[in-house]
């Protein structure tokens, strides 16, 4: 008597899938609807890592340079090192100039930039900012072109001079504010790329 069910089943799938029916993950899936398993591992991996919003930027449509400095008890943060270089196709520090962010796309802002350098800012009672798993609180400056911020999203512009310090400190407000781009990396200096004839993924090292 199994064997009969068995046959009949065998029998009735066959028409089922003549009829166009298709057979995903042991259930019926109606043509049109099928999973499309590569697709969606595919795109869940072309999010930049720790970023959802990096699929709203496109790669090449802008070039431009700004200062940033992170200074904790007096010291400024070494960002020269290896691991915090070239974070992201997007936004990313100038190779071996570690206050010198590099960024290559549209309306990519200040905080999509911390994010993909694993820097945490949290404001919610008093600043406290984590790197690399440390985290420091205190009394802080979080200061753009010389103006106190509330917010991180703002875009980054040519020639912006951000700083994050604590404790706050006029004097180095001053000083890292007083602080200019070097002249090649200003605008007309022949240092700008022209990216209209060339395709680069997202995934790209510049």
């Amino acid at each position: 008597m199994k064997s009969s069910y068995i046959t009949l089943g065998i029998v009735a799938l066959s028409v089922l899938t003549g009829a166009g029916l298709s057979v995903v993950d042991n259930s019926l899936t109606l043509p049109g609807f099928e999973k499309n398993h590569s697709q969606e591992e595919h795109d869940h991996g072309s999010h930049t890592h720790g970023d959802s919003s990096a699929t709203n930027y496109t790669l090449g449509s802008d070039h431009a340079h700004a200062l940033f400095y992170v200074n904790l008890n007096g010291s400024e943060y070494d960002f020269s090192r290896e691991k915090f270089q070239l974070r992201s196709s997007y936004v990313h520090l100038e190779n071996s100039k570690p206050h010198i962010v590099h960024k290559h796309a549209e309306n990519v802002t200040w905080s999509f930039f911390l994010e993909t350098m694993n820097i945490e800012l949290d404001r919610s009672n008093k600043t406290c900012v984590t790197i690399e798993g440390n985290k420091t609180c205190g009394t802080a400056s979080v200061v753009l072109n010389g103006e106190e911020v509330d917010t991180l999203d703002r875009k980054i512009r040519q020639g912006d001079n951000f700083a994050i310090i604590i404790p706050r400190s006029n004097q180095t407000i001053q000083d890292y504010m007083d602080n200019e781009l070097p002249e090649d990396y200003k605008p007309d200096t022949g240092r700008s790329i022209a990216f209209e004839n060339m395709v680069l993924s997202p995934d790209s090292r510049i």
